[in-house]
């Protein structure tokens, strides 16, 4: 089976929202906060996951089997922030010294995994969006990729090129509708040039 994937384009202005920390419309987001580690601090506080601090700052994780996975502090600080696939995947956010970046501890294998971007599950089926953008500061790539996700293993289905822009208010409007927005630097930054949305639909052909 073959997948297709159509692009379809309309305008709509842009206005970058306050405390959205994320490319994931509602996602990573705290609309009192300005900073993404305090955000995510915020949002660990509230999640019920199997997740505890240790003295050192490290990320415990209780695993599914009862034995724990530790995630060290160091260069990179993480900060557990959702649970996904009805409790199986903890994502984390990872601070670095500049910019941020996200993974997922899968709690039934204890195995990790650095993402490329947030990620987002279509309502139904196996597709899973990952998306990440930074245009103002350009600490790290911008990417909008959709994958498929069967027990445990990503398989990346089509990735979009994002040579001079990011994605925003990333959201699934269907079982295999995505829609973004395309962020550019100067969408972001306020001007009144109108930025483009997209939606991409997938389909399937013998």
């Amino acid at each position: 089976m073959k997948i297709l994937l159509t692009m379809w384009l309309s305008l709509m202005s842009a206005v970058c929202t306050a405390g959205q920390f994320s490319a994931v419309q509602g996602k990573f987001e705290c609309p009192a906060l300005s900073n993404s580690l305090d955000c995510a601090r915020q949002l660990e506080a509230q999640l019920d996951a199997p997740v505890e601090r240790n003295a050192t700052g490290a990320l415990r994780v209780t695993l599914d089997n009862g034995h724990a996975r530790v995630l060290e502090a160091g260069s990179v600080t993480y900060v557990a922030i959702e649970l996904l696939a009805d409790r199986r995947l903890l994502v984390v956010f990872e601070q670095t010294a500049e910019g941020g970046r996200f993974g997922w501890l899968d709690l039934r294998s204890g195995a990790y995994r650095t993402l490329s971007g947030y990620p987002l599950f279509a309502p139904e089926g196996d597709l899973v969006a990952m998306a990440q953008q930074d245009v103002e500061a350009d600490y790290d790539p911008n990417v909008l990729e959709i994958h498929r996700y069967v027990d445990g293993d990503l398989t990346l289905v089509h990735k979009v090129q994002t040579p001079d822009w990011g994605p925003a208010d990333v959201r699934w409007s269907a079982a295999n509708t995505l829609k973004f927005r395309k962020l550019t630097f100067e969408c972001a930054t306020g001007a009144v040039s109108p930025c483009a949305e997209f939606e991409l639909e997938r389909t399937s052909a013998q």
